[in-house]
């Protein structure tokens, strides 16, 4: 199962589920 990472966060880091 891979996910892209996503930018949806505050600092705008790439973060994986």
């Amino acid at each position: 199962m891979s996910a892209p990472p996503r930018f949806d966060t505050p600092n705008n880091t790439p973060t994986l589920p």
